[in-house]
């Protein structure tokens, strides 16, 4: 019996140190495979006239990102990669194709962002959400509208808030736009999730405005259906049967068919 043991732990000794030469053959030969497809492609690099690197980088796939500890980082490595660094010659090259897709495009340098409001008017106090006093702000934008004729010496533009209501410039081009709260001469509410100037309407004073925010922040307020103004936004007037449609949601987006303007479209999104 113990001759029988013993000839069981050989055979198994023996098939461990078998696979184990194996194991080590096996690494051997794809270390090997992996050096020379390093230098096959080095051989290439240095073939096409590139300036030789760091070969020991090639074929080790996607850069190293464990190590970043912050968005700028990680940004830098996702615009490094494949290599671990970004020289200065690849910076200016950089810069000097962005400006010529600048000066192709016709538009220079973007300035700074600046606020140009609604800051102008009170809040109501129901459009605080907060049920206190009125405010001179008018809340997060949620949606704007440009007039298609809109040029530097006049251009009206609307914009709602989420708990503001609906603004009007009719100088949004101006160093110092002029703001009006249109919106509480016939709309109920003041949470506001779409704006669309009638594209078939050659005035431009048709607007729809939809009620309700749509931006899925847990301060959103439901909507109270889709509103038509036919004056430029002085007055509106409910859509029938938007009401119920849109009841206890938000109207998020408005389409205007262009060839019958009786068809209109509204999509809408939970309110929460």
């Amino acid at each position: 019996m113990s001759r029988r043991r013993r000839l069981v732990a050989s055979l198994v000794a023996l098939g461990l140190l078998v696979a184990t030469a194996f194991a080590a053959y096996a690494t051997t030969r794809r270390h090997s495979s992996v050096q020379t497809e390093r230098m096959r492609l080095a051989r290439q690099l240095l073939k096409s006239g590139a300036t030789p690197g760091r070969f020991d980088k090639i074929g080790n796939g996607e850069a190293d990102r464990g190590g970043a500890k912050d968005p700028f980082t990680e940004d830098y490595s996702n615009r490094a990669f494949p290599n671990s660094t970004i020289d200065f010659a690849q910076t200016q090259q950089s810069i000097k194709d962005a400006k010529k897709i600048l000066k192709h495009s016709g538009t220079k340098f973007p300035k700074p962002w600046e606020a140009i409001g609604p800051n102008t008017l009170n809040v109501d106090t129901l459009g605080t959400q907060t049920f206190g006093p009125p405010t001179q702000w008018s809340g997060r934008i949620s949606a704007l509208a440009v007039d298609p004729k809109c040029n530097e010496s006049s251009c009206r533009i609307y914009v709602g808030a989420a708990g503001g209501g609906v603004w009007r410039s009719t100088n949004a081009l101006a160093a110092n736009p002029g703001w009006t709260q249109i919106s509480d001469n016939g709309i109920p509410s003041n949470s506001v999730g779409s704006i669309l100037i009638d594209p078939t309407d050659p005035s431009g004073k048709t607007i729809y405005v939809g009620t309700g925010e749509g931006n899925g922040a847990s301060d959103n307020e439901a909507g109270v259906g889709l509103y038509k103004s036919t004056d430029g936004g002085d007055t509106w007037a409910l859509v029938p049967g938007s009401f119920s449609v849109a009841k206890d949601r938000a109207i998020s987006a408005i389409a205007v068919d262009p060839s019958n303007s009786s068809h209109i479209l509204i999509g809408t999104t939970v309110a929460r």
